[in-house]
Protein backbone atom coordinates (compact mmCIF):
# COMPACT_ATOMS: atom_id res chain seq x y z
CA UNK A 1 0.00 0.00 0.00
CA UNK A 2 1.22 3.50 -1.26
CA UNK A 3 2.49 4.97 2.13
CA UNK A 4 1.07 8.50 1.01
CA UNK A 5 -2.77 7.02 1.34
CA UNK A 6 -4.54 9.35 3.74
CA UNK A 7 -6.82 7.17 5.84
CA UNK A 8 -10.07 9.91 6.41
CA UNK A 9 -12.46 8.93 9.36
CA UNK A 10 -16.29 8.83 7.87
CA UNK A 11 -19.19 9.62 10.47
CA UNK A 12 -22.75 8.74 9.35
CA UNK A 13 -25.78 10.88 10.96
CA UNK A 14 -29.25 10.17 10.92
CA UNK A 15 -32.23 12.48 11.39
CA UNK A 16 -35.09 11.93 9.34
CA UNK A 17 -37.86 14.99 10.15
CA UNK A 18 -38.48 17.66 10.84
CA UNK A 19 -37.15 20.97 10.26
CA UNK A 20 -36.38 22.32 13.29
CA UNK A 21 -34.99 18.83 15.12
CA UNK A 22 -32.37 18.58 11.54
CA UNK A 23 -31.36 22.12 13.02
CA UNK A 24 -31.32 20.96 16.22
CA UNK A 25 -28.03 18.02 15.24
CA UNK A 26 -25.88 20.72 13.87
CA UNK A 27 -23.08 21.29 16.83
CA UNK A 28 -23.30 17.47 16.79
CA UNK A 29 -22.42 17.37 12.87
CA UNK A 30 -20.30 20.44 13.61
CA UNK A 31 -17.74 18.79 16.73
CA UNK A 32 -18.06 15.84 15.09
CA UNK A 33 -16.55 17.60 12.24
CA UNK A 34 -13.64 19.96 14.21
CA UNK A 35 -13.07 17.70 17.54
CA UNK A 36 -12.71 14.60 15.90
CA UNK A 37 -11.94 15.37 12.31
CA UNK A 38 -14.71 13.22 10.61
CA UNK A 39 -15.99 13.63 7.06
CA UNK A 40 -19.38 13.98 8.17
CA UNK A 41 -22.56 12.55 6.20
CA UNK A 42 -26.01 12.84 6.83
CA UNK A 43 -29.02 10.72 5.72
CA UNK A 44 -32.50 12.26 5.88
CA UNK A 45 -35.84 12.11 3.92
CA UNK A 46 -35.68 13.60 0.71
CA UNK A 47 -38.00 17.15 1.52
CA UNK A 48 -35.58 17.96 4.14
CA UNK A 49 -32.14 17.75 2.48
CA UNK A 50 -31.92 21.85 1.34
CA UNK A 51 -32.46 22.73 5.38
CA UNK A 52 -28.35 21.76 5.21
CA UNK A 53 -27.48 21.70 1.98
CA UNK A 54 -25.63 24.53 2.95
CA UNK A 55 -23.72 23.33 6.46
CA UNK A 56 -20.12 23.88 5.96
CA UNK A 57 -19.35 20.75 7.83
CA UNK A 58 -21.39 17.79 5.80
CA UNK A 59 -19.48 16.29 3.00
CA UNK A 60 -22.38 14.41 1.47
CA UNK A 61 -26.18 14.42 2.26
CA UNK A 62 -28.04 11.33 1.46
CA UNK A 63 -32.12 10.82 1.05
CA UNK A 64 -34.27 8.06 1.55
CA UNK A 65 -35.36 7.94 -2.40
CA UNK A 66 -34.85 4.45 -2.64
CA UNK A 67 -36.48 1.51 -0.47
CA UNK A 68 -34.48 1.22 3.31
CA UNK A 69 -32.55 -2.10 1.68
CA UNK A 70 -31.32 -0.59 -0.59
CA UNK A 71 -30.11 2.37 0.63
CA UNK A 72 -28.87 0.42 4.12
CA UNK A 73 -27.00 -1.76 1.51
CA UNK A 74 -25.50 1.62 0.21
CA UNK A 75 -24.21 3.18 3.42
CA UNK A 76 -22.46 -0.29 4.30
CA UNK A 77 -20.48 -0.17 1.50
CA UNK A 78 -19.33 3.33 2.09
CA UNK A 79 -17.82 1.75 5.20
CA UNK A 80 -18.62 4.24 8.14
CA UNK A 81 -15.99 4.62 11.25
CA UNK A 82 -18.96 5.53 13.49
CA UNK A 83 -22.88 5.78 13.07
CA UNK A 84 -25.39 8.21 15.11
CA UNK A 85 -29.19 7.57 15.25
CA UNK A 86 -30.24 10.81 16.02
CA UNK A 87 -33.98 9.68 15.41
CA UNK A 88 -34.41 6.17 16.51
CA UNK A 89 -37.93 4.77 15.18
CA UNK A 90 -38.59 1.84 13.09
CA UNK A 91 -37.15 3.00 9.89
CA UNK A 92 -33.92 4.29 11.14
CA UNK A 93 -33.93 0.73 13.31
CA UNK A 94 -34.32 -0.87 9.83
CA UNK A 95 -31.15 0.46 8.08
CA UNK A 96 -29.20 0.26 11.52
CA UNK A 97 -30.20 -3.71 10.83
CA UNK A 98 -28.49 -3.97 7.54
CA UNK A 99 -25.36 -1.92 8.58
CA UNK A 100 -23.96 -4.66 10.74
CA UNK A 101 -22.24 -1.81 13.01
CA UNK A 102 -22.44 -0.90 16.42
CA UNK A 103 -24.23 2.78 16.29
CA UNK A 104 -24.71 5.51 19.08
CA UNK A 105 -28.43 5.85 19.32
CA UNK A 106 -30.52 9.20 20.95
CA UNK A 107 -32.75 8.07 23.82
CA UNK A 108 -36.07 9.38 23.37
CA UNK A 109 -37.30 9.17 26.86
CA UNK A 110 -40.44 8.07 24.98
CA UNK A 111 -41.85 6.33 28.32
CA UNK A 112 -41.08 8.98 30.55
CA UNK A 113 -42.68 11.61 28.12
CA UNK A 114 -45.56 9.45 27.45
CA UNK A 115 -45.99 9.43 31.46
CA UNK A 116 -45.74 13.31 31.82
CA UNK A 117 -48.54 14.04 29.10
CA UNK A 118 -50.91 11.85 31.14
CA UNK A 119 -49.93 12.93 34.68
CA UNK A 120 -48.73 16.40 34.32
CA UNK A 121 -47.84 17.35 37.48
CA UNK A 122 -44.72 17.91 38.64
CA UNK A 123 -42.40 18.51 35.20
CA UNK A 124 -39.33 18.83 35.17
CA UNK A 125 -37.15 20.31 32.84
CA UNK A 126 -35.39 17.83 30.86
CA UNK A 127 -31.78 18.71 29.83
CA UNK A 128 -32.04 20.26 26.01
CA UNK A 129 -32.54 17.74 23.18
CA UNK A 130 -29.43 19.41 21.82
CA UNK A 131 -27.31 18.27 24.91
CA UNK A 132 -28.87 14.30 24.64
CA UNK A 133 -27.89 14.53 20.95
CA UNK A 134 -24.18 15.34 21.81
CA UNK A 135 -24.40 12.40 24.89
CA UNK A 136 -24.19 10.03 21.59
CA UNK A 137 -20.41 11.62 20.90
CA UNK A 138 -19.38 10.58 24.53
CA UNK A 139 -17.60 7.53 23.95
CA UNK A 140 -15.11 9.20 21.24
CA UNK A 141 -14.33 12.16 23.74
CA UNK A 142 -16.61 14.85 22.07
CA UNK A 143 -17.88 17.32 23.87
CA UNK A 144 -20.21 20.56 23.52
CA UNK A 145 -18.56 23.39 21.91
CA UNK A 146 -20.64 26.03 23.28
CA UNK A 147 -21.20 27.35 20.21
CA UNK A 148 -24.91 26.38 19.43
CA UNK A 149 -26.78 25.95 16.74
CA UNK A 150 -25.54 26.67 12.73
CA UNK A 151 -28.00 27.75 10.30
CA UNK A 152 -26.29 29.24 7.22
CA UNK A 153 -27.31 32.08 4.88
CA UNK A 154 -25.78 32.22 1.74
CA UNK A 155 -25.40 35.86 0.28
CA UNK A 156 -27.47 34.65 -2.80
CA UNK A 157 -30.53 33.68 -0.40
CA UNK A 158 -30.18 37.13 1.79
CA UNK A 159 -33.79 38.74 1.52
CA UNK A 160 -33.38 42.96 2.22
CA UNK A 161 -36.21 44.34 4.15
CA UNK A 162 -35.01 48.03 3.63
CA UNK A 163 -35.23 48.94 7.29
CA UNK A 164 -35.90 52.41 8.08
CA UNK A 165 -33.41 54.58 10.29
CA UNK A 166 -34.58 54.07 14.15
CA UNK A 167 -37.70 51.71 13.01
CA UNK A 168 -38.21 48.71 15.12
CA UNK A 169 -38.69 45.47 12.97
CA UNK A 170 -40.03 42.12 14.76
CA UNK A 171 -40.65 38.83 13.13
CA UNK A 172 -44.17 36.77 13.35
CA UNK A 173 -44.08 33.66 13.37
CA UNK A 174 -47.67 32.19 14.51
CA UNK A 175 -48.17 29.05 12.61
CA UNK A 176 -47.35 25.48 12.80
CA UNK A 177 -47.03 21.94 11.56
CA UNK A 178 -49.54 21.37 14.38
CA UNK A 179 -52.87 22.76 15.20
CA UNK A 180 -52.52 22.53 19.10
CA UNK A 181 -49.25 25.11 18.38
CA UNK A 182 -50.15 27.47 16.89
CA UNK A 183 -51.09 31.15 17.43
CA UNK A 184 -54.86 32.19 17.51
CA UNK A 185 -55.83 34.83 15.22
CA UNK A 186 -56.80 37.17 18.41
CA UNK A 187 -53.45 36.70 19.73
CA UNK A 188 -51.59 37.64 16.83
CA UNK A 189 -53.45 40.63 15.62
CA UNK A 190 -53.95 41.93 19.15
CA UNK A 191 -50.04 41.85 18.97
CA UNK A 192 -49.98 43.92 16.06
CA UNK A 193 -52.65 46.70 16.92
CA UNK A 194 -51.02 47.15 20.45
CA UNK A 195 -47.51 48.24 18.54
CA UNK A 196 -48.60 50.44 15.62
CA UNK A 197 -44.87 52.12 15.54
CA UNK A 198 -43.54 48.71 15.57
CA UNK A 199 -42.92 46.95 11.69
CA UNK A 200 -44.04 43.29 11.81
CA UNK A 201 -42.55 40.68 9.43
CA UNK A 202 -45.25 37.21 9.23
CA UNK A 203 -43.56 34.29 8.73
CA UNK A 204 -44.92 31.16 7.65
CA UNK A 205 -45.18 28.69 5.00
CA UNK A 206 -48.20 28.16 1.84
CA UNK A 207 -50.78 27.37 4.98
CA UNK A 208 -50.17 30.52 6.43
CA UNK A 209 -50.91 32.23 3.25
CA UNK A 210 -54.31 31.80 3.65
CA UNK A 211 -54.58 31.76 7.76
CA UNK A 212 -52.93 34.89 8.41
CA UNK A 213 -54.42 36.75 5.47
CA UNK A 214 -56.31 38.66 8.59
CA UNK A 215 -53.46 40.69 9.13
CA UNK A 216 -52.73 42.16 5.56
CA UNK A 217 -54.71 45.00 6.29
CA UNK A 218 -52.63 46.66 9.02
CA UNK A 219 -50.49 49.00 7.71
CA UNK A 220 -47.68 48.28 9.87
CA UNK A 221 -47.67 44.36 8.70
CA UNK A 222 -45.48 42.75 5.93
CA UNK A 223 -46.67 39.36 5.14
CA UNK A 224 -44.20 36.98 3.46
CA UNK A 225 -46.21 33.59 4.33
CA UNK A 226 -45.86 31.45 1.42
CA UNK A 227 -43.03 33.69 -0.73
CA UNK A 228 -40.33 32.96 0.99
CA UNK A 229 -38.01 30.08 1.13
CA UNK A 230 -36.63 28.75 4.07
CA UNK A 231 -33.08 30.84 4.08
CA UNK A 232 -35.17 33.58 2.72
CA UNK A 233 -36.90 33.63 5.46
CA UNK A 234 -34.07 32.84 8.07
CA UNK A 235 -32.64 36.31 6.20
CA UNK A 236 -35.86 38.07 7.53
CA UNK A 237 -35.55 36.91 10.88
CA UNK A 238 -31.48 37.95 10.88
CA UNK A 239 -33.10 41.59 10.15
CA UNK A 240 -35.37 41.98 12.88
CA UNK A 241 -34.93 42.96 16.39
CA UNK A 242 -36.99 40.39 17.65
CA UNK A 243 -38.98 37.18 16.61
CA UNK A 244 -42.06 35.98 18.36
CA UNK A 245 -42.80 32.46 17.25
CA UNK A 246 -44.53 29.35 18.55
CA UNK A 247 -42.90 25.90 19.00
CA UNK A 248 -41.80 25.82 15.52
CA UNK A 249 -38.69 25.31 13.26
CA UNK A 250 -38.49 29.01 12.98
CA UNK A 251 -38.14 29.48 16.74
CA UNK A 252 -34.90 26.81 16.32
CA UNK A 253 -33.89 29.00 13.40
CA UNK A 254 -34.20 31.88 15.65
CA UNK A 255 -32.27 30.32 17.94
CA UNK A 256 -29.29 29.80 15.71
CA UNK A 257 -29.00 33.24 14.60
CA UNK A 258 -28.48 34.47 18.28
CA UNK A 259 -31.79 36.28 18.20
CA UNK A 260 -34.32 37.49 21.00
CA UNK A 261 -36.93 35.47 20.58
CA UNK A 262 -40.26 35.56 22.83
CA UNK A 263 -41.67 31.89 22.45
CA UNK A 264 -45.37 31.28 22.58
CA UNK A 265 -46.26 27.75 24.11
CA UNK A 266 -49.55 26.06 23.11
CA UNK A 267 -50.32 22.32 23.92
CA UNK A 268 -46.78 21.26 24.28
CA UNK A 269 -44.21 22.72 26.61
CA UNK A 270 -40.49 23.57 27.15
CA UNK A 271 -39.50 20.84 29.80
CA UNK A 272 -39.18 18.92 27.04
CA UNK A 273 -36.09 20.12 25.95
CA UNK A 274 -37.15 21.42 22.83
CA UNK A 275 -36.85 25.24 23.53
CA UNK A 276 -34.24 27.55 22.41
CA UNK A 277 -30.77 26.86 22.08
CA UNK A 278 -28.21 29.37 22.44
CA UNK A 279 -24.92 27.71 23.65
CA UNK A 280 -22.48 30.60 24.71
CA UNK A 281 -23.72 32.57 22.56
CA UNK A 282 -26.29 35.81 22.72
CA UNK A 283 -29.19 35.14 22.28
CA UNK A 284 -31.86 35.40 25.10
CA UNK A 285 -35.31 34.28 25.43
CA UNK A 286 -38.61 34.37 27.05
CA UNK A 287 -41.41 31.77 27.20
CA UNK A 288 -44.72 32.76 27.25
CA UNK A 289 -47.20 30.09 28.32
CA UNK A 290 -50.50 29.91 30.52
CA UNK A 291 -49.98 27.60 33.37
CA UNK A 292 -53.37 28.22 34.74
CA UNK A 293 -54.72 25.04 33.09
CA UNK A 294 -54.43 21.29 34.18
CA UNK A 295 -54.78 19.82 30.10
CA UNK A 296 -50.94 20.72 29.22
CA UNK A 297 -49.37 19.24 28.04
CA UNK A 298 -51.86 17.11 25.60
CA UNK A 299 -48.84 16.06 23.44
CA UNK A 300 -44.96 16.02 23.25
CA UNK A 301 -44.86 17.51 19.88
CA UNK A 302 -48.21 18.95 18.90
CA UNK A 303 -51.88 17.75 17.60
CA UNK A 304 -54.62 18.20 14.95
CA UNK A 305 -56.98 19.25 17.15
CA UNK A 306 -57.77 20.13 21.03
CA UNK A 307 -58.59 16.74 22.37
CA UNK A 308 -60.89 18.47 24.85
CA UNK A 309 -62.09 21.08 22.30
CA UNK A 310 -61.21 24.16 24.03
CA UNK A 311 -57.66 25.10 22.95
CA UNK A 312 -57.33 27.68 26.20
CA UNK A 313 -53.37 26.99 26.28
CA UNK A 314 -53.74 29.06 23.48
CA UNK A 315 -56.91 30.83 23.30
CA UNK A 316 -56.69 32.27 27.12
CA UNK A 317 -52.69 33.02 26.69
CA UNK A 318 -51.65 36.79 28.61
CA UNK A 319 -51.19 39.41 25.23
CA UNK A 320 -50.54 41.41 28.45
CA UNK A 321 -47.23 39.12 29.29
CA UNK A 322 -46.05 39.70 25.55
CA UNK A 323 -46.45 43.14 25.24
CA UNK A 324 -44.26 43.18 28.50
CA UNK A 325 -41.61 40.69 27.31
CA UNK A 326 -41.67 42.91 23.19
CA UNK A 327 -41.49 46.04 25.70
CA UNK A 328 -38.62 44.61 27.68
CA UNK A 329 -36.38 43.44 24.67
CA UNK A 330 -36.64 46.68 23.18
CA UNK A 331 -35.47 48.99 26.39
CA UNK A 332 -32.86 46.14 27.64
CA UNK A 333 -30.54 43.54 27.49
CA UNK A 334 -32.78 40.91 28.99
CA UNK A 335 -31.71 37.55 30.52
CA UNK A 336 -33.86 34.75 29.72
CA UNK A 337 -36.90 34.19 32.20
CA UNK A 338 -40.17 33.15 32.03
CA UNK A 339 -42.58 35.03 32.14
CA UNK A 340 -46.52 32.98 32.68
Amino acid sequence: MDSSTIFIKKALVIRFSSIGDIILTTPVIRCLAIQGAYEVHFLTQDRFANVLADNPYIAHIYTLDKNLFTISKHIRGRKYNVVFDLHNNIRSYSIRFFLFKKVHQFDKLRIKRWMRTVVKKGIDFDRHVVMRFLDTLATLGIVDDGKGLDFLIKKEYECPIHIKKGAIHIALVPGAQHFTKTMPPHISSTIVNKWPDVHFHIIGGDVEQTSTAYLNSFPNVTNHCGKLTLPQSASVLQQCKIVITTDTAMMHVAAALQKKIISVWGGTVPEFGFYPFFGNGGGKNIFIENNEISCRPCSKSGRSSCPINHFDCMTQISTNAIHSAIKEFITSNHLSKKIV
